[in-house]
């Protein structure tokens, strides 16, 4: 069964020195992509996120429902307090 959805897919976005941003979904594993610039990786995103999901859908794969930002991020504080170089 194939699904179609008009939501948007969470994205992480996480600055690397090495690799400028890496991208993941959380929603759909071993989606990854990076950039340069955090404009270039969303860029590479948008591109890595519709050709994940055209392969899905060519080989007849269901795909996920696009989770809630919300349950996806929350702040978690330390049992014990760091210090921050």
């Amino acid at each position: 069964m194939i699904n179609k959805f008009s939501s948007d897919y969470v994205a992480i976005i996480t600055p690397d020195i090495e690799s400028g941003y890496n991208v993941t979904f959380p929603d759909l594993p071993g989606c990854v992509t990076c950039g340069d610039t955090y404009e270039e990786a969303i860029e590479m995103a948008k591109e890595a996120l519709d050709l994940w999901l055209e392969v899905m859908r060519d080989d007849k794969i269901e795909i996920p429902r696009p989770s809630r930002l919300s349950p996806v991020f929350t702040y978690i504080r330390p049992s014990q307090d760091l210090v921050v170089a």
